[in-house]
């Protein structure tokens, strides 16, 4: 395991909250809820090591818990996608890379000074990254948005999550100024990020892994709740 004590307790009680959404929720409100609330908010660096898998930290906890809030509360939902037949499918290429690439390369190289080993066989902990970090979401994500109004609710969440975000921004980059370095990370999960800065003032990164990620989360929000406006709104005043 890694990460403080705060921090993997917050994973720990993130599955009782993801159920607890999909039993009382909506399909898709539910989806959204966890999707963007376990990615958003969930520390980073904490994780829990599991055997023959890779660190199971917030991203694939998060995947994993709508699935099984979906396989739990929309059964029907999740076994009508039928595995396989949508885009989650290209993992299988990947497979079969991985396994190429490890039948190709099996001479030892250098690396940054270092000697590393050839390779022997597939990497396993990168077929499970493969599967639990994109056939896993492509899979749950297409079994739980269905439906226009689906993607409507999806848009929304992300507009109020992004007002929260811009909020916990600012407060970030304010305190900053006083301690230089201030990071809602370190002060709820005990987890600091690296710091970087950007014009003397240090890049915000809440949540997330650094500021890039957030400057694309902030990004997502801004498309969807632009969509909202333009295109959603346009069509329910005609």
């Amino acid at each position: 395991m890694a990460g403080t004590v705060r921090a993997l307790l917050a994973l720990l009680l993130f599955v009782p909250f993801a159920m607890a959404m999909f039993q009382r929720k909506p399909r898709a409100t539910a989806a959204s809820i966890v999707f963007l609330c376990g990615i958003g908010f969930l520390p980073e660096q904490a994780a829990f090591d599991l055997p023959a898998l890779p660190p199971v930290g917030k991203e694939y906890l998060t995947y994993l818990c709508a699935l099984a809030g979906g396989m739990i509360y929309r059964a029907q939902s999740i076994a009508s996608a039928r595995p396989g037949r949508g885009l989650e499918a290209l993992v299988v290429l990947m497979l079969l890379e991985n396994i190429v690439t490890a039948f190709m390369n099996p001479d030892p190289m250098w690396d940054e000074g270092k000697l590393e080993a050839g390779l022997v066989q597939a990497n396993p902990y990168r077929l499970a990254d493969d599967v639990l970090g994109i056939g896993l979401p492509y899979f749950v994500g297409r079994a739980l948005f269905r439906t226009r109004q689906d993607a409507i609710v999806l848009m929304k969440t992300l507009g109020v999550v992004g007002l929260v975000y811009t909020v916990l921004i600012v407060i970030e980059v304010a305190g900053s100024i006083p301690f230089r370095i201030f990071q809602l990370g370190e002060r709820v999960y005990g987890i600091r990020q690296q710091p970087l800065w950007r014009w003397g003032v240090i890049q915000p990164v809440v949540f997330l892994d650094n500021g890039l990620s957030v400057a694309t989360f902030m990004a997502a929000c801004l498309i969807a709740v632009a969509a909202l406006i333009l295109f959603v709104g346009r069509n329910q005043a005609q």
